[in-house]
């Protein structure tokens, strides 16, 4: 119950983040650019805009994150096929 807790904390606190920096940002001078990415699983969805200067490290950054799902999903899948290998009740 109290990661549940943790969670719905953690989400208001980055929704009113987002929400005053939205409102804090007055200055349409500055030239903005936007890169992020969505976990399927994963395999990662990458969207922006902007310049291209910002996609060369966001890129790196989301397909190391990538192969470190990828990594965990294959040690989770081996780990579940072992525990059904040696039956009920065995580690």
């Amino acid at each position: 119950m109290k990661l549940v807790a943790l969670g719905f904390l953690v989400t208001f606190v980055g929704f009113v983040l987002v929400l005053l920096g939205a409102l804090l940002s007055t200055s349409s001078q500055v030239p903005s650019s936007l890169a992020g990415a969505i976990f399927i699983g994963p395999f990662p969805i990458i969207f922006g805009s902007g310049t291209k200067e910002l996609f060369g490290p966001f890129l790196w950054v989301f397909a190391t994150i990538s192969v470190i799902l990828v990594a965990l999903y294959l040690v989770s899948i081996a780990l579940f096929l072992k525990g059904r290998r040696s039956g009920p009740g065995g580690i």
